[in-house]
């Protein structure tokens, strides 16, 4: 079963060539150091000595940049040549967050994917790993969780014809939010049943909790499954709060993608799943 993320526009969260603070090869300006350093930028596009911005030659870091200003050297060529640090435009979230792992900084390019085309393709932009901080990163990552949660309440809505058969293993302190939730909506004319008020970590566990559930999504055991969906509930939580950095390193670009690919791996289980059940559901995770 082929697994894909959702496709990013890097443009969206790239720095435009025209606003990047850019090296020339020749010798090194004396403020670029500091001027790098002031806005917290770690690498700077390298262009030729008289090139317009849209040719650029690579990249080089302001730690070698700092290092050759020292000595009074010149900069005779850029530390990652253009044509191994290229990113496509539109990207899938799962192949950014791979590159990103990678590299720090990457050349935007006018492409539809991240193959290396070569020095002479104009680059639009750099990209940096903080910059998949951004919203509409949060966005891609949010529309696949969201599409996780509305299968998975609609998979628990329809197997348990009893909904205290699911709700009454949660905490008494859930129970009380989610009854309280449903009897509200019940009042208002608005009766989704009990999965409305639970969150997706609630939803996860009530078919953890389920051997038939497990069965049909090709667990072989509540551990297996708990192994493959618990880290999925952090994530949206720290989507869902933008102050929250989603990336900070290396290791939080790899941890997110294995748990964004455990994520919509899930919803392809379900959906295969209910499929066999009812093959409407194939085309929808809508609740109702």
């Amino acid at each position: 079963m082929g697994i894909a993320l959702p496709t990013v526009d890097v443009r969206s969260i790239m720095t435009d060539i025209s606003q990047c603070v850019c090296a020339r090869i020749g010798p090194v300006r004396d403020d670029l150091v500091s001027e790098l350093r002031d806005l917290d930028l770690d690498f700077a596009p390298v262009l030729g000595e008289s090139e317009p911005r849209a040719h650029v030659l690579g990249l080089v870091s302001r730690s070698r940049l700092a290092e050759l200003a020292t000595a009074a050297q010149p900069l005779e060529q850029p530390e990652v040549p253009a044509d191994r640090a290229q990113l496509g435009a539109t990207v899938g979230l799962d192949i950014l967050l791979e590159r990103m792992a990678e590299s720090p900084a990457w050349l935007v390019v006018a492409a539809d994917d991240a193959i290396t085309h070569g020095p002479a393709v104009p680059v639009q932009g750099l990209v940096c790993r903080a910059d998949l901080n951004k919203h509409p990163v949060r966005v891609a990552v949010y529309g696949l969780l969201a599409e996780l949660e509305l299968m998975a309440a609609r998979l628990v809505q329809e197997t348990f014809r009893d909904p205290a058969d699911w709700f009454g293993r949660l905490s008494e302190d859930s129970q009380a939010r989610i009854l309280g939730y449903w009897e509200l909506a019940k009042r208002l004319g608005v009766d989704t049943g009990p999965v409305a008020g639970a969150t997706l970590s609630e939803l996860l566990r009530a078919i953890g909790g389920s051997q038939e559930l497990l069965r049909g999504l090709g667990y072989p055991s509540r551990t297996r499954f708990e192994d493959a969906s618990g880290r999925i509930p952090d994530v949206r939580n720290r989507v869902m709060h933008p102050v929250r950095p989603l990336i900070t390193n290396v290791e939080s670009c790899t941890r997110l993608r294995e748990i964004l690919l455990a994520a919509a791996a899930l919803s392809a289980r379900m959906r295969e799943f209910c499929a066999t059940r009812d093959p409407v559901w194939r085309g929808s995770a809508e609740l109702g």
